[in-house]
């Protein structure tokens, strides 16, 4: 996702995302991205071209329960 949202850094427009995920990916933005942190450098590193961004997340321990 972060390489997609980085190709609207050209187009000087504000970008929308939706993340669907199990956890919430922040990480350490100082340190090099990987599938744990991006969005935490989605949202520090310029240019600044996200206006608003979801995570919708589900729960496994909720779904393995039922079954």
């Amino acid at each position: 996702m972060y390489p997609i949202y980085r190709s609207y850094d050209k187009l000087d427009q504000m970008v929308n995302i939706v993340n669907v995920d199990s956890r919430f990916d922040l990480g350490d933005a100082s340190q090099p991205i990987n599938n744990k942190s991006y969005v935490g450098k989605i949202i520090v590193t310029e240019p600044y071209n996200l206006f608003i961004t979801q995570i919708l997340g589900i729960k496994l321990i909720l779904i393995l329960k039922r079954k």
